[in-house]
């Protein structure tokens, strides 16, 4: 497991003001015969990085994700530059955001506080030096390796098997959605939106790096 401590950008639940990071949690465990269990999760409504995405692509932001410096939600890919700021994970108090506040103030606890770093709350992004928290279990140390592995399989394979819900194609658990853009991108290349197509090619320019010319906006 590991965890990272990131400067404020999230607001409190039932808050305005942002008081902690996107401050991810980070876990794998192995599965006999499958992809291991791999989950990496933002404490916030959704990851920093898919504002970037959504301004790149032209889109708006959902209802849930943001908020403007009074709490009203708010569409705008360039929320966090124009004084907003992310919702918790749950994203309302009345759809449980309290416990992604909890979970993001928990990870900037054992990564900031408990190792000396301090809060990042107090911490400028400029010089931020992010704290990080790890932990490893010895399977062994516990039971037998195999029959561990074993008893993920019968776990996630259960899951798997479970109804989805309409408009779904069927149940995943956390790293399957990866896993399967992986099998694609290795078997069909990249995507990529224009302006990201646009940042390299200025880039390779700047920097006099011959630039591919396969490489294509998608989308």
């Amino acid at each position: 497991m590991a965890m990272c401590n990131v400067p404020a950008i999230a607001v409190a639940g039932g808050g305005l003001d942002r008081v902690y990071g996107t401050n991810p949690i980070a876990m794998a465990a192995p599965v006999e015969g499958d992809n291991p269990f791999l989950l990496d999760m933002a404490t916030t409504a959704v990851a920093g990085g898919k504002l970037e995405i959504a301004e790149r692509q032209g889109k708006r932001l959902p209802p849930g994700w943001a908020v403007d410096a009074e709490g009203r939600d708010f569409d705008d890919p360039l929320a966090l530059r124009k004084g907003g700021a992310l919702l918790p994970l749950g994203s309302r108090m009345e759809t449980s955001s309290y416990k992604g506040y909890g979970l993001g103030i928990m990870v900037d606890i054992l990564c900031g506080p408990l190792s000396g770093l301090g809060s990042a709350l107090f911490i400028e992004r400029q010089t931020l030096p992010m704290g990080q928290w790890f932990a490893a279990w010895r399977i062994d140390g516990f039971r037998d390796v195999a029959a561990f592995k074993a008893d993920m399989k019968r776990m996630v394979d259960h899951i798997r098997a479970t109804r989805p819900e309409p408009g779904r194609d069927r149940v995943m658990l956390a790293g399957d959605p990866e896993w399967l853009r992986r099998a694609d991108r290795l078997a069909h290349g990249i995507p990529l939106d224009p302006a990201s197509v646009h940042q390299m090619q200025d880039l390779a320019a700047a920097t006099g790096v011959p630039f591919p010319g396969p490489l294509a906006a998608s989308g």
